[in-house]
C-alpha cells in the first residue's frame, strides 16, 4: 500500500512542480556576503556576490498574528517565504534575497527528497 502511494506521488511530481512554477511570477536576486581583507585600509571589507540573478520565484508574506514590543518598538512578526524551483542549488541561511523591492534574509532552506517547490523561510530584519 505504501509503495503504491509513493509511486503515485513520484508519478505526479512533474505535473505538480510545473503547476507550482507557473505561479512563480516574481524574480529575485540572491546574494551572499563576502568579507575580504583590505591591506591598505587594514580592515575587512564587505561586499556581496551574486548566487542567483533573475531567479523565478513567488513571494509569500503571511498575515501577522500578533504585534510585539522589541527595544521599545512595536513590531509585527511575520515569516516571509520565497518559493523557488525545487532543485535550485546554493541558497544558504544568511543569504540576502531582494524581491519586489524588499530585502529579506534567509533563515532556513528545506531539503526534502520529494519537494514540489523549495519554500525558503526568511526574516525582514537582519
Amino acid at each position: 500500500m505504501v509503495r503504491v502511494i509513493i509511486d503515485d506521488v513520484r508519478a505526479e511530481l512533474p505535473t505538480m512542480r510545473e503547476q507550482a512554477e507557473s505561479l512563480m511570477t516574481d524574480t529575485c536576486l540572491v546574494e551572499r556576503e563576502v568579507k575580504t581583507w583590505d591591506p591598505v585600509a587594514k580592515k575587512s571589507v564587505t561586499s556581496w556576490s551574486t548566487v542567483h540573478a533573475d531567479l523565478p520565484c513567488q513571494l509569500r508574506m503571511p498575515a501577522a498574528m500578533a504585534r510585539t514590543t522589541v527595544s521599545d518598538q512595536v513590531v509585527t512578526q511575520t515569516t516571509p517565504q520565497v518559493k523557488v524551483k525545487h532543485d535550485t542549488p546554493g541558497i544558504q541561511p544568511d543569504d540576502r534575497i531582494t524581491v519586489r523591492g524588499k530585502t529579506l534574509w534567509v533563515t532556513h532552506v528545506p531539503d526534502y527528497s520529494h519537494m514540489v517547490q523549495c519554500r525558503i523561510e526568511c526574516r525582514e530584519v537582519r
